[in-house]
């Protein structure tokens, strides 16, 4: 039998942690697997729920280190198993995934890491991701996943804890780099529960959690490495938001208003062309206030990404 280590990254679930755990020890009874909950302080009750099931709990130090890319490497510093599954605390494993994904991987060598598709079932103000019409090769695995664990050997770590986001692109970059492939396959993968707030209070708080720096925190990355494709790729958007700036501050100088708003309205017409007219604010919102987190991210510091994550054991496995 193979041996699987879930790595079920949470804070604040404790409407949907319960279907997650049940999720993954109904659809393992045939494998040897280990199931890690990395809880990154929540102020709920995810823990006590999640304490009454035969997992481990793992808790980070602080609040500073609530990012996206640490959980999962605290998961894999911890992890024994022969594969990493990688899933969200609002998320539900659907029965035959994991015999596909594990046959997959199996049978091709050079396969990293595969997923399937997410099934949303609440409504979002923006559409749900696509739904993948046959198997695929990706860039990166959005959302989830399951990997070879020895894949990692080279780098010495799963995901980059400097990253407050992003961390599945800069996994897939650099798994893709070393030679290895990454598969979307099209079956059902997940149930995902998410959040249902307002578009734009959710902005703010990844404002406030400093999520939105974590694009500037992947391009950091890529400098480091001279990946300027990769760089290009990632900043576009907010290259145009700067020049939407610019754009402005001259117009108040020189008083030319009407040719920065007939500028500005040929761009968006542009974008927008063929679009949904109703996610024009948002998007706009949206883009101005992740341009000032790249901006922010490129000032933050980094440590290696391989360095050892501190934290508190909540529980041990009692398999």
């Amino acid at each position: 039998m193979r041996e699987i280590s879930f790595i079920i990254k949470a804070y604040n679930e404790e409407k949907n942690i319960a279907k997650c755990i049940k999720s993954i020890i109904n659809n393992t009874k045939k494998y040897k697997v280990e199931i890690i909950l990395v809880d990154s302080i929540s102020t709920d009750s995810t823990i006590n729920i999640a304490k009454k099931f035969p997992i481990k709990i793992v808790q980070i130090a602080k609040n500073e280190d609530r990012k996206c890319g640490l959980a999962p490497q605290l998961g894999y510093q911890l992890a024994k198993g022969e594969y990493i599954f990688l899933i969200d605390g609002d998320m539900e494993l659907i029965e035959g995934f994991l015999d596909k994904a594990i046959l997959y991987l199996k049978e091709e060598p050079l396969l990293a890491g595969v997923n399937g598709n997410i099934i949303e079932m609440n409504s979002h103000f923006l559409k749900p991701q696509k739904s993948n019409k046959e198997d695929t090769y990706k860039e990166k695995l959005h959302g989830f996943g399951i990997y070879k664990k020895n894949v990692f050997k080279k780098s010495g770590y799963l995901t980059n804890q400097n990253l407050h986001g992003f961390e599945e692109a800069e996994l897939g970059y650099r798994l893709i780099r070393e030679g290895w492939g990454l598969k979307s396959l099209n079956i059902p993968g997940v149930k995902h529960y998410g959040h249902q707030e307002n578009p734009y209070l959710i902005l703010v708080k990844k404002w406030k959690r400093k999520y939105l720096n974590s694009q500037g925190e992947l391009i950091k990355i890529f400098l480091s490495e001279k990946r300027i494709d990769l760089i290009i790729k990632n900043i576009r958007v907010s290259l145009l938001v700067i020049l939407f700036w610019i754009l402005l501050i001259l117009s108040i100088v020189f008083n030319v208003a009407i040719v920065y708003i007939i500028i500005n309205l040929i761009i968006l017409a542009i974008y927008f062309f063929g679009k949904n007219i109703k996610q024009i604010p948002y998007k706009l919102f949206s883009w101005h206030i992740a341009t000032l987190g790249l901006i922010s991210g490129l000032l933050s510091t980094q440590i290696d990404p391989k360095s050892r994550i501190k934290y508190k054991i909540i529980k041990e496995n009692e398999k």
